[in-house]
C-alpha cells in the first residue's frame, strides 16, 4: 500500500509584511528554486527594488512564482464563489507539482506566513465601539426617563453613535498590509486611514444629526 500524494494549497487571512519581512519571503524561493518570478497584474520584475521603483512602495497585488520545485504565490487573489454576488478576495499558497522538495518549501513559506497573518479584529477597537454602544443605551434611557427630551441625551447620541460606527468599520476592515518601505520608516494605523476614518465619521454624524433632529421633532410636537 502507498499514500495517494497530491499538490498542497493553504489560504491565508489578510497579511502584514514590511520590507524586511518580504526580503526574507522571497529569499527563501531563491534559496530553493531554480527560478523565481516577481510580477503583479501589470508588470513582471527582477527584483523588489525594481517594484518599489516602478509601482511605488504599498503593494495590492503580488504573484511570486518558484520553478524548480514549483511553489506559487497569489496575493489578492479573486475567486468566484458560487452563490454570492462578489468574488471572494484571499492569499494563496499553492504547490505545482508534487516533490520533497516543493512540500519542504511550501511549509517553510507557510510556517512564515501564517506568523504575520493578521487579527480577525482590532480588538481595542472593538471594546471602544462596545463602550460607544453602551453610551447610547445610556443616552436613551435618559431620553426616556426625563421627558421632554433632554438636550444632554442628544449630545450623547450625537457623540456615541458616530463613535460607535466608525469604531465598527475599523473594527472589522482588516486588509493585507504589504509595503516595501522598512517598518520603522511605515505611517502609523491612524495615519494610514486617517481619510477613510475622516469619511465614515461624516457619514456617522450626519446620520445622528438627522436621527437627532427627527426624535426633536417627536418629542417637540409631543408636549
Amino acid at each position: 500500500m502507498e499514500p495517494i500524494r497530491t499538490t498542497k494549497t493553504a489560504r491565508l487571512r489578510k497579511l502584514e509584511m514590511y520590507r524586511e519581512d518580504l526580503d526574507q519571503f522571497v529569499g527563501f524561493f531563491q534559496n530553493s528554486c531554480a527560478s523565481v518570478t516577481i510580477s503583479d497584474i501589470k508588470n513582471r520584475y527582477d527584483s523588489l527594488d525594481e517594484m518599489q521603483l516602478h509601482s511605488g512602495s504599498k503593494i495590492k497585488d503580488l504573484d511570486i512564482r518558484g520553478d524548480n520545485p514549483t511553489v506559487h504565490f497569489l496575493l489578492n487573489q479573486k475567486e468566484v464563489v458560487q452563490g454570492t454576488p462578489a468574488p471572494a478576495i484571499l492569499n494563496e499558497l499553492r504547490t505545482e507539482e508534487i516533490t520533497d522538495e516543493a512540500d519542504l518549501l511550501f511549509l517553510k513559506i507557510k510556517e512564515f506566513l501564517q506568523e504575520r497573518q493578521r487579527p480577525r479584529v482590532r480588538v481595542s477597537l472593538v471594546v471602544l465601539a462596545v463602550l460607544s454602544c453602551i453610551g447610547l443605551f445610556a443616552s436613551q434611557l435618559y431620553y426616556l426617563s426625563h421627558p421632554p427630551p433632554s438636550q444632554k441625551a442628544s449630545f450623547g447620541v450625537l457623540i456615541c453613535l458616530p463613535l460607535m460606527m466608525v469604531s465598527i468599520w475599523g473594527a472589522t476592515t482588516i486588509d493585507n498590509r504589504i509595503t516595501l518601505e522598512k517598518r520603522a520608516n511605515s505611517p502609523s494605523f491612524w495615519v494610514r486611514n486617517q481619510e477613510d476614518f475622516a469619511k465614515h465619521a461624516v457619514t456617522a454624524g450626519i446620520s445622528a444629526l438627522t436621527g437627532g433632529f427627527v426624535g426633536w421633532l417627536i418629542g417637540h410636537f409631543h408636549k
